[in-house]
């Protein structure tokens, strides 16, 4: 069987979707299929020549979809499948108009999209994703919450909709004790002091304050604590990245905040490997579709996190996670102290952490993927 992925994205372009497309490819070429990876013009895309990567769409705008169309009958693919949305598409809508063409210029081939965002989109967005549902074959969700969503508006539609998890793009690399000494001295850690790390985009949505807060009522209670921020960090050129290097100066946390900076995926795994727990706060609560919460629990990391009502299926408070309320420092202090206080606590919640995570494997997405092909294609 061969395949054709569209992605706007590829990895080496910074975007959580693209690194999503290579390491589904790596595993799917693992498995015998065929591969062809249609995405952004990119000097810099990486390929490791087991899989064909085609950088050929300069701008995903309509006067490319000529080129699009030329460039997937050039691979003679038995399915496409589509990556939606990705930082590349931007607001155009080509992609959007993608499969109506698809559709009447070669309706021989079947079309799978994978949508990564439905349920929280925005209106104007929710409102693209019509010619996807109407036109392709089958769309892939990652989260029961976003099939359920999808099932609501669309109930003729059901029998499309497919529930893949996700994976992280962080593979787990153990950094070894020196390694993880070095890093902790690297960013000053004191005797019994805890390491906290948050990964991910630092974006203002996130309302990343909360956790600034919790920090320093933490400190003011007494307790030991860091926080490390694992991801890109560019205060000179970011409004909300300025906003948050002077709160933590106005709660006196210039030494107990640390940045990294960007960092390659080993590194970002390292630094996870080398802290005591995690803390990953979301707005509208966790979702198993946000992988920097998969990282933390495929790290096995004790951690943290927000809900709005009820926490996606599999997922139990202070089973295999510490849950607190969205934009509530304080709740979010008490979770991060039950934590610290009990070790115990988090010996329990790392074990079931790494047993939850099993299902977000890529070995179980790519055959998950492999068998929806073969149902499509028959």
């Amino acid at each position: 069987m061969k395949i054709c992925i569209i992605s706007g994205t590829f990895t080496n372009m910074r975007c959580g979707v693209g690194d999503y497309t290579y390491r589904l490819s790596v595993e799917l070429e693992r498995l015998g299929i065929g591969l062809d990876i249609i995405t952004s013009y990119n000097s810099e895309v990486i390929t490791d020549g087991r899989i064909n990567i085609c950088p050929v769409v300069k701008k995903w705008s309509l006067l490319s979809l000529p080129l699009l169309l030329k460039s997937i009958k050039a691979t003679k693919p038995d399915l496409i499948h589509l990556q939606y949305p990705t930082q590349a598409y931007k607001y155009r809508i080509m992609i959007n108009v993608f499969p109506v063409f698809c559709k009447l210029m070669i309706p021989e081939i079947p079309l799978i999209v994978t949508i990564h965002d439905v349920k929280t989109a925005h209106v104007l967005n929710k409102l693209r994703l019509v010619t996807f549902l109407f036109c392709a074959k089958k769309i892939i969700v990652s989260a029961e919450e976003e099939k359920a969503y999808l099932i609501k508006l669309f109930p003729f539609l059901k029998k499309k909709f497919e529930l893949i998890y996700l994976g992280s793009p962080i593979e787990v690399h153990s950094p070894g004790e020196v390694r993880r000494n070095q890093i902790r001295r690297d960013l000053n850690m004191g005797e019994n002091e805890i390491l906290a790390c948050h990964f991910g985009y630092i974006l203002a949505k996130k309302r990343i304050e909360t956790v600034f807060y919790a920090v320093r009522r933490l400190l003011d209670d007494g307790y030991k604590i860091k926080l490390v921020m694992i991801s890109e960090f560019a205060p000179p050129h970011n409004r909300y990245h300025a906003r948050l290097k002077s709160l933590a100066g106005r709660l006196n946390l210039d030494k107990q905040v640390a940045w990294t900076g960007y960092l390659d995926k080993p590194e970002v795994s390292e630094y996870m490997a080398s802290s005591d727990i995690c803390v990953q706060i979301y707005q509208d609560g966790v979702s198993l579709r946000r992988t920097s919460f998969i990282a933390a629990l495929e790290h096995g990391l004790p951690t943290v996190t927000t809900k709005n009502k009820d926490l996606p299926g599999g997922l139990k408070d202070r089973y295999n996670v510490m849950a607190a309320p969205v934009n509530n420092p304080g709740a979010l202090a008490a979770a991060i102290r039950e934590l610290i206080d009990s070790e115990e606590l988090r010996k329990n919640l790392s074990r079931n952490a790494l047993v939850f995570a099993e299902r977000f494997s890529w070995k179980e997405i790519a055959s998950s993927h492999a068998r929806l092909y073969n149902r499509v294609k028959s």
